[in-house]
């Protein structure tokens, strides 16, 4: 048991929990219990599906370009 929370770069979690309030030992007669809050950022990792995305359709068109790929179907197709 820790007496603060932890943080490590490749390491994300659904949800938090804060137990600090309770005595690992001791089970509660009222029936107290942990409270669980789901932190997932959908929103960034859709932004973040997207951005790289776009910068992959970016590069193979700079490299479509390179090889002098031109005709609006090929464009298309590589898009």
């Amino acid at each position: 048991m820790s007496a603060e929370s932890y943080e490590r770069y490749a390491f994300d979690s659904y949800y938090t929990v804060d137990a600090s309030k309770l005595d690992i030992n001791f089970v509660s007669p009222s029936g107290e219990s942990l409270r669980v809050k789901r932190t997932y950022d959908f929103s960034w990792e859709v932004f973040s599906l997207l951005c790289r995305t776009a910068g992959t359709i970016a590069v193979e068109l700079l490299v479509a370009l390179l090889f002098k790929i031109k005709g609006k179907r090929l464009i298309k197709i590589i898009f």
